[in-house]
């Protein structure tokens, strides 16, 4: 089934603003009215999705990522907003949208308050004034984007916070607390660190310590700490200077961690009691043998633990199930040869029918030319014209709806097969491994649980 579906959004800045027109409630209002007008539209299941408190410089969107997903699953017949800058206000993303994206996939796109209709521009580009309106969008955001930057170094410069909540120790869990997921949690040693090393406590309070890339993005980039600004004594101190200093002489500068032996199943290998990454003991000092043991083990003192497991066993272990696996998986694939086939052939004819589709619609829209060009010079009555043009626009209108279906059903065939030939393909070179190395645990391992028993289990990256 098809939806039509309403995206409403309105940011932290129109808010602010206190703008009536740009309240949630009344786009709502306004796109409905324009529904109960449309006769078309009206006729349509809808959907709504919502931004309540979200920028439109990029698309990171709880709601907006909801419409899209719908629309990649071609739920979607149009999509309709306000203005355009309640979609985005990124003048390229836009563009790109209006241009490329949905005429392809086949969504009507309707701005209200920017006469905009998707379905009047067909097999065109937008105008120069959707265009330059969409730049305006884009333009205004850097412009509000500058002016809340200055406000806020304005702001730290006379000495105000405006980070939001107060670092504390107590923001950090407490020891031994259970969270929501049902996991145990415990500080890090980085986590002690951060504590330590906070100069705020001492009254200082810095900012300007990462910068943006772009308007809209929420990646930054940190800058040097000599860079930083800071306002000593900004606020009342909670520690003195020399007890600052007696904790914070744990730098992570002074760190003597030493360069380990990475093991081809460090980051895979995971304790199937507590749910933690296992740790790599090489053979260093007192160890006798290579080991995984479970870092939280001595910490929690969860029964269920796997306190060790034997590297030499481990990777045995893991050799043999992988071995075992790969052979099934082969036979299992010998086994659809046929269906390889079968595939084959029905790409092939898809891609036949396709290009007899792309003629025929070539086909008709010449005919449409030359009847056009026929009642332009006067040799064919306006009804004529009229009832003739009707006639092929849907003939026109069936082709291409059966090209859109032939066209999905291509795509889902060439990626089934793909992911199967290349499965195969990974199968026939690994046909029997000796030796674990970085390659194949990437390849073919997602996660391994090692027990108490010394059971394992293995989550495989083989595509279903």
């Amino acid at each position: 089934m098809e939806y039509l579906a309403l995206y409403l959004r309105l940011s932290l800045e129109d808010e602010g603003d206190k703008a009536e027109s740009n309240s949630i409630g009344n786009q709502r209002k306004q796109i409905l009215e324009y529904i109960q007008c449309d006769p078309e539209l009206g006729n349509y299941d809808r959907k709504e999705f919502c931004d309540d408190g979200y920028s439109g410089t990029n698309m990171d969107r709880p709601g907006m990522q909801a419409l899209l997903k719908e629309v990649r699953e071609n739920r979607i017949t149009c999509i309709i907003v306000k203005d355009m800058s309640r979609f985005s206000r990124d003048y390229i993303e836009m563009g790109t949208y209006l241009n490329q994206i949905f005429p392809f996939i086949g969504v009507r796109f309707i701005a209200l308050n920017d006469h905009y209709d998707s379905k009047e521009h067909f097999g065109n580009t937008v105008g120069l004034d959707t265009a330059f309106q969409t730049l305006l969008n884009d333009l205004y955001s850097k412009d509000i984007s500058i002016k809340v930057k200055a406000s806020f170094e304005s702001k730290c410069n006379n000495g105000e916070y405006v980070f939001g909540q107060v670092p504390t120790a107590t923001q950090f869990r407490r020891p031994g607390q259970e969270s929501k997921d049902g996991r145990v949690h415990t500080w890090s040693g980085k986590a002690v660190r951060t504590i330590l090393n906070n100069r705020f406590y001492l009254g200082e309070m810095a900012y300007g310590k990462t910068v943006r890339k772009a308007v809209g993005s929420k990646n930054g980039t940190a800058v040097p700490k000599e860079n930083w600004k800071v306002i000593p004594h900004h606020h009342e101190p909670l520690i003195s200077e020399e007890l600052y200093q007696q904790v914070s002489s744990f730098r992570p500068e002074y760190s003597t961690k030493r360069k380990r032996e990475k093991h081809p199943l460090t980051g895979k290998i995971y304790c199937g009691g507590c749910g933690y990454s296992l740790n790599y003991k090489p053979l260093r000092g007192k160890n006798r043998h290579r080991r995984f043991e479970c870092r939280k083990h001595a910490l929690l003192q969860i029964p269920e633990c796997c306190t060790y497991i034997n590297a030499d066993l481990l990777e045995e272990t893991v050799l043999f199930m992988l071995n075992k696996e790969l052979m099934l998986r082969g036979n299992a694939v010998k086994e659809k040869e046929t269906l390889f086939s079968f595939q084959k052939s029905g790409i092939r004819l898809l891609k036949k029918k396709l290009e007899e589709n792309r003629q025929e619609l070539k086909k008709l829209q010449t005919e449409k030319d030359t009847l056009y060009e026929e009642y332009t010079s006067g040799t064919l009555p306006a009804a004529a014209y009229r009832r003739k043009a009707d006639e092929l626009t849907e003939q026109m209108k069936f082709l291409s709806a059966d090209r859109k279906r032939e066209a999905k059903r291509l795509a889902c065939l060439e990626e089934e097969f793909q992911k199967t030939e290349e499965d195969m393909k990974q199968i026939i070179r690994y046909s029997h491994i000796e030796e674990l190395n970085q390659e194949v645990v990437d390849i073919f391992l997602k996660k391994v649980y090692a027990y108490k028993d010394k059971r394992i289990e293995i989550e495989w990256n083989f595509r279903r």
